[in-house]
């Protein structure tokens, strides 16, 4: 097992001290998985990419060329990993924001109770 950085985790062969060959990479920022073949430290052949935060659609399978799927048709969904990756973000900065919101009106009604009292 490597480490590239506190949140890439990496297992599977290396060459010259960078991902080559078959492996399996978790990136625990963009939560996501991939699992495949790799060259010059790219996804780059025949892989298997999961996103790990998306409902749904979240599996990728085909073949990568330097970090991008080859032919967007040959995936289980037509979109862009990197597209979902967007899409991942966007849900869960709503999904913090109503976290945030909640927490806000819960004090408010704390206050709110204190006032009365």
């Amino acid at each position: 097992m490597s480490l590239f950085g506190d949140n890439i985790i990496y297992k599977g062969n290396l060459e010259h001290g960078k991902r080559h060959g078959q492996g399996y990479l978790h990136d625990k920022i963009k939560r996501c998985l991939y699992e495949g073949e790799f060259q010059d430290d790219k996804m780059h052949g025949q892989g298997k990419y999961t996103f790990l935060n998306l409902p749904k659609d979240n599996v990728f399978e085909g073949k990568f060329i330097n970090d991008e799927p080859e032919d967007a048709e040959g995936f289980n969904n037509i979109k862009n990993p990197r597209d979902l990756e967007k899409e991942a973000a966007e849900l869960l900065r709503k999904q913090q924001e109503e976290q945030e919101m909640l927490l806000l009106m819960e004090q408010q009604k704390k206050k709110g109770k204190k006032g009365k009292k």
